[in-house]
């Protein structure tokens, strides 16, 4: 340490206790010091001091940090500071020197992790260590970084002194010095990987490592007195490089692979880690040496059966590494026609033993299963297997039932379980093949109904025993429905499961009543089994007796909608009463509509009647915020499951809509009522006319809720009456909108999207629809535009448009014209109505609409924004495809704009949106909105033609100081080409964008 201050303060002025020091190179003879000691300090002070320093000194010293990171001055001068760290760091305060000594040896690193040559004084390797060694009892990583540091100079040097090392390594044992030579050693591999440092030296290099590196894991395997978990990480990094056929035979009588499986087993965290580390490079080498393979196991087996792992996180960790090979060798050991290795035999059952341990080392084994399976497929073995999985399945099902003290888990440790269940459900669908399906579905039936030897009712067993066969049942589902279409749907899988749901939901008091959560797995796996629950009904003679099977599940879902899907009692809160994310009996029952629509359609109807009548006492129930009731997403399920069934017959869905409207009018607009409506509304389309009678009975009612409804459901139900109800009631409707829409101005946004839905059922039934669709947009558009126009601010940002000023958003010149949200939600609503209008029924939109959304639009363009209307701007940009709408849309932009006198004079509503647009080009929207006002300007061009936008162009541009400092020659020319740049859009845009950004624009 002595000669590196020496030899570093040659090079640095010291002109004060902190060693003030400059770069040779940095500033000329004479001129103050760039980069000091001082400066260096001062800046990490303000970066890491905490509270006490604003945030803007900080952001300027992490700047500054920065740039003395990338200067010729960073290594030398943090070499100088580390050295000189007794001097300074007292002074700094503990906290402040720990993060400034990370950063100085970080610094060191990073800038001899970087191609190029070193200036100034540069320590050597030596100097390095040993500074490490002084540093290391107190900073750790501090010490590391500089160890780090002296392995990149020894290969930068091209011969990296590897037996120096490992003797100075030897003598210096577990001292300090021993462990930073030992991170330097264990850097060599690591940092040998760095093309750009290294260059063409770097074959060399690695060849030389690689030569050296079965030495240095023979050394590492002979020190005992060195912690674990530093040995074994230099271990992975050094066999990481070697040769594999080489070093795995070592490996087999080396302390290196018992220390790993040990220090994995009993470790702390830190350890753990680092053994893992060493065991999944082992396992990467193993899969290059197949014949070096077979010893390396027997160590392997040998080391796990005396493991004794201590805590659940040891046996994670053994269960992960065993797991791990096994998806690493399953390649290797299952080979078609070739029988099962013993070895391979005895690390499948430790792999077993793994999955027995808990619920977390069963999770950590999962993937290995998975290989294993995809191994023995593709081998033909499956048959040979087939055992292993089978122990496997029970393995991994044990572990799956939920615990006694389940409640008492914390929330991320009952997700945690919640997802193993998931992920086996997945496996279970791999391995359970056709093969092994009648027993498993035997077994996991039987355990369901608690037909175990010994027991006398169905009741005995503890509800989380019997809970998990429902659970493993319904990940088969798919294969066994698939047996309902073969020939032989009455035997097999497919009865027994039928005979099983039937018993339990018969003696539901009894079977299920017993815990909410088994109820819940018997409701989620009932409504997967729905093609096995209506077989007796689809194929006569089929399931006799077990008829019933289907009606029992109804009426248990319909029984457990009175279950909450939350509960706060503390011992049902870890069991939420839902699949996936909905009530578990509402999903239930809609599954069950899904698969059964047309057969609950059938006769009287009579379960779809009383499911009716559960939905309208849940529905209430909602609406007046009752415990226990539906939530709001559940509700809609039931509406959902009732509208697949209503689809088939008007009076089911004209009763349905009726039950909601009546619910909606007696809450005064409640949401979940507007929601369910909606619902049945768009899934009963074919029932237009019974729709329609049910709407014709409840419009009085209905428009007085309108009144209190909120704005987004109602405009959802208006819009799903435009599409769904009989035109008849389209008179009705577009009154009811215009009256809510002049009504409440809150409701304006969302209501506009009922009259875009009105708009696409007009061009169905234009001859009906389209006047009502004239005089409703007109209507809308008069309102729209005298809220916006308040004040008259609509004319006032026209004449902004007119003058030559470029304003941009935030700065005082903008303060006053820019669009609040409120205005621009409504604009942008506006727009998106037209725009609809004009593609689906341009014949709706006339004279008078276009002319005052044109208006706004002119005006809103005018506003400096840092956020563009994009509707608006695509709706200017629209071509239209209907040649009488083109017609009277270039009409109204031809008519003058009587606002705009103030430097234009009396000029063409299109010569305005003409220049907004280049105004917006010029600064006044961002830069990204290039791609929204470029096509916006190309729509005027293909609407217009050549002549009329040439017009509106020259106009658009004329004035002094508009652009700035253009010339009224290169005006003509813009005009001139940009008219005639015919169906070039690419140079129409290059046009634009090198006018307006040769002014300082985007």
């Amino acid at each position: 340490l002595g000669s590196l201050r020496c030899r570093l303060a040659s090079t640095h002025a010291c002109a004060s206790a902190l060693g003030r020091a400059q770069a040779s190179d940095m500033a000329p003879p004479g001129a103050p010091p760039k980069w000091t000691a001082e400066r260096v300090l001062g800046a990490a002070s303000a970066l890491y001091g905490g509270a006490g320093v604003d945030a803007a000194a900080r952001r300027l010293a992490d700047k500054e940090l920065s740039a003395f990171q990338h200067s010729d001055a960073a290594v030398s001068l943090s070499a100088a500071l580390l050295a000189e760290h007794g001097s300074w760091a007292p002074a700094a305060g503990e906290a402040v020197a720990a993060a400034a000594l990370l950063l100085l040896a970080q610094t060191v690193l990073r800038r001899l992790q970087k191609p190029g040559t070193l200036r100034g004084a540069v320590p050597t390797a030596e100097e390095l260590l040993s500074l490490a060694a002084s540093l290391h009892t107190r900073h750790v990583k501090v010490a590391q970084a500089l160890a780090r540091a002296a392995a990149l100079l020894w290969l930068r040097s091209g011969s990296p002194p590897v037996e120096q090392a490992l003797s100075a390594l030897g003598a210096a044992g577990p001292s300090a010095g021993g462990l930073v030579m030992l991170a330097a050693l264990g850097a060599l591999p690591e940092e040998a990987s760095n093309k750009e440092v290294l260059g063409d030296n770097r074959a060399q290099v690695i060849r030389l490592l690689n030569m050296a590196a079965i030495p240095v894991l023979d050394a590492l395997a002979a020190l005992p007195e060195v912690p674990a978990a530093p040995r074994l990480a230099a271990a992975a990094a050094w066999l990481g490089i070697a040769d594999a056929p080489a070093a795995l035979p070592r490996l087999t009588a080396s302390a290196l692979v018992p220390l790993a499986l040990h220090t994995a087993a009993v470790g702390g965290e830190g350890e753990s880690a680092a053994a893992c580390d060493f065991l999944d490079v082992l396992l990467k080498q193993s899969g290059c040496s197949p014949q070096a393979l077979m010893p390396l196991l027997d160590v392997i087996l040998g080391l796990l059966a005396a493991a004794r792992p201590s805590s659940e996180g040891a046996r994670r960790a053994l269960g992960k590494f065993v797991a791990d090979a096994v998806s690493a060798w399953s390649e290797l050991f299952v080979v078609p026609g070739a029988a099962p290795a013993k070895q391979w035999e005895q690390l499948l059952e430790v792999l077993l033993c793994c999955a027995s341990w808990g619920m977390e080392s069963a999770a950590v084994t999962l993937p290995a299963w998975t290989s294993l399976n995809t191994a023995a497929s593709r081998a033909g073995l499956s048959a040979v297997y087939a055992p292993v999985f089978a122990n496997a399945v029970r393995a991994h099902r044990l572990a799956s039932r939920f615990p006694e003290d389940f409640p008492a888990w914390t929330f991320e440790a009952q997700d945690a379980f919640r997802d193993f269940r998931d992920e086996l459900r997945d496996l279970l669908r791999r391995i359970v093949d056709a093969a092994a399906l009648p027993a498993f579905v035997s077994e996991v039936c039987a355990e369901a109904l608690a037909a175990s030897p010994g027991s006398a009712a169905p009741g005995d067993l503890p509800w989380r025993l019997r809970e998990e066969p429902l659970h493993a049942l319904s990940a088969v589902a798919a294969a066994v429905c698939a047996g309902c279409n073969s020939g032989a749907a009455g035997a097999g899988p497919v009865m027994t499961v039928l005979g099983a749901l039937n018993a339990l939901a018969g003696e539901a008091s009894n079977a299920l009543a017993g815990h909410r959560q088994l109820l819940c797995s018997f409701l989620v796996c009932s409504s997967v089994y729905v093609p096995v629950l209506a077989l007796p009904h689809r194929q006569p003679g089929v399931g006799q007796g077990l008829e019933l099977a289907l009606s029992r599940v109804l009426e248990l879902a319909r029984f457990s909608l009175s279950v909450p899907q939350e509960s706060s009692d503390s011992a049902e809160a870890a069991f939420p009463f839902r699949a996936k994310q909905d009530h578990a009996g509402a999903v239930c029952i809609l599954k069950l509509c899904m698969g059964c629509n047309q057969e609950l359609a059938g006769g009287g109807a009579e379960v779809f009647h009383a499911i009716r009548a559960d939905h309208a006492t849940q529905l209430a129930r909602l609406l007046q915020q009752a415990p226990g009731a539906l939530q709001p997403p559940s509700l809609l399920v039931l509406t959902q499951s009732l509208s697949l069934v209503a689809q088939h017959r008007g009076e089911l869905a004209g009763g349905l809509l009726s039950d909601c409207l009546a619910a909606l009018a007696a809450a005064a607009g409640g949401t979940a009522a507007l929601t369910s409506a909606a619902e049945v509304m768009q899934r009963c389309r074919a029932q237009r006319d019974a729709l329609g009678a049910s709407l014709e009975t409840a419009w009085p009612s209905f428009a007085e809720a309108c009144g209190h409804a909120e704005p987004e459901p109602l405009a959802k139900l208006l819009g799903a009456i435009a599409e769904g109800a009989p035109v008849g009631s389209l008179g009705a409707l577009s009154r009811l909108i215009a009256q809510a829409f002049e009504r409440r101005a809150e409701a304006r946004v969302a209501l506009f999207s009922a009259a875009v839905s009105l708009a696409h059922r007009a061009k169905e039934a234009p001859v009906a629809a389209a006047g009502l669709l004239e005089e409703l947009l007109l209507g809308l558009s008069q309102i729209a535009w005298a809220e916006l126009d308040a004040g008259g601010a609509l004319g006032q940002r026209l004449m902004l448009v007119a003058d030559p000023m470029v304003r941009h958003s935030g700065e005082a010149e903008a303060a006053g014209c820019e669009l609040s949200e409120r205005e621009r939600a409504l604009l942008e609503a506006w727009s998106r109505c037209v725009w609809e209008v004009g593609r689906h029924a341009p014949h709706c939109l006339g004279l008078a609409a276009s002319r005052l959304v044109l208006r706004a639009a002119a005006a809103a363009i005018a506003a400096p924004t840092q956020a563009p209307p994009a509707r608006t701007l695509a709706l200017l940009g629209e071509p239209w495809s209907d040649e009488a709408l083109r017609a009277r849309w270039r009409h109204t932009l031809d008519e003058p704009a009587a606002e705009a006198t103030s430097a234009l004079g009396l000029c063409s509503l299109g010569a305005l949106v003409m220049r907004g647009l280049l105004k917006a080009l010029l600064g006044q929207m961002p830069i990204t909105a290039v791609g929204v006002v470029v096509p916006a300007a190309r729509g005027l061009l293909e609407i217009g033609g050549a002549a009329a936008f040439a017009a509106w162009a020259s106009r658009a541009v004329e004035g002094e100081g508009f652009p700035k400092g253009t010339k009224a020659e290169a005006k003509e020319r813009f005009v001139r080409e940009l008219s005639s740049s015919g169906d070039n859009t690419t140079h129409f845009k290059q046009l634009l964008k090198r006018f307006c950004t040769r002014k300082g624009g985007t």
